[in-house]
C-alpha cells in the first residue's frame, strides 16, 4: 500500500498556532525515516529543524526554533516520501497554518497603578492594544484580595473592558493571567 498522510498537528488551515509549536505528521504506514523526512519541506524556512520519529515510524515530529509571529506556513509532503515497504506516495500534499500575532498588551487602566481615593462603586477600566476574546479575558482577571460578584462589560470592538464587583474599602491588586 502506498503511504499517505493520516493527520497533521496543527491541522491544515489552523490560524491560532503558537510560535513555539512543533509540527506533527502522522502517516498511515510505517515509513522510511530518512527518505521521508528529506521529502518534507516547510516554507518559509525554519531554523534548527530536528526530525523525531515515534517507535512505529508512523509519526514524525518536526521541532525547530520559534516561528515568526502572524505568518502563514506551508508544509509540503512531496510524493517522494517513502514507506518502509519501498513505495512512494502517489501525489504531493501541502498543509498550511498561521501563527498568532504578537500578544496583546494592556495600554491603559483606570484606576491608574497605585491609584488612591478611588470610589468603591467605580468600575475598573482596562484597555488592550487589540481586540480580545471577552470570555477568555473575563476568566483571566482576578483581584487580591478576592472580589465577589464580578461583572464585565465590553465596548463594541472588544478592546476595553469595564469590571464591576463587590469592591470594599481596601487596596487591591488586579491580575490578568496570560490565558487571556
Amino acid at each position: 500500500k502506498t503511504p499517505a498522510v493520516d493527520y497533521t498537528l496543527p491541522a491544515d488551515g489552523d490560524t491560532l498556532v503558537a510560535v513555539s509549536t512543533n509540527y506533527v505528521i502522522g502517516f498511515d504506514n510505517e515509513m522510511d525515516k530518512d527518505a521521508s523526512a528529506a521529502a518534507i519541506s516547510i516554507t518559509p524556512a525554519v531554523s534548527n529543524r530536528v526530525n523525531t520519529w515515534d517507535a512505529a515510524s508512523k509519526e514524525l515530529t518536526i521541532s525547530f526554533d520559534d516561528l515568526s509571529v502572524y505568518t502563514q506556513y506551508t508544509v509540503l509532503v512531496s510524493k517522494d516520501v517513502k514507506g518502509a515497504n519501498g513505495l512512494n506516495a502517489l501525489t504531493d500534499v501541502s498543509f498550511t497554518f498561521q501563527t498568532l500575532p504578537d500578544p496583546p498588551t494592556v495600554i491603559n487602566t483606570w484606576p491608574v497603578h497605585l491609584g488612591k481615593e478611588v470610589p468603591v462603586n467605580s468600575p475598573v477600566r482596562i484597555e488592550f492594544s487589540r481586540s480580545m476574546i471577552p470570555d477568555s479575558v473575563n476568566n483571566a482577571i482576578s483581584f487580591n484580595p478576592p472580589v465577589s460578584d464580578l461583572a464585565f462589560a465590553w465596548n463594541d470592538d472588544a478592546t476595553v473592558v469595564y469590571v464591576n464587583g463587590n469592591f470594599q474599602d481596601a487596596s487591591y491588586v488586579g491580575t490578568i493571567s496570560t490565558k487571556a
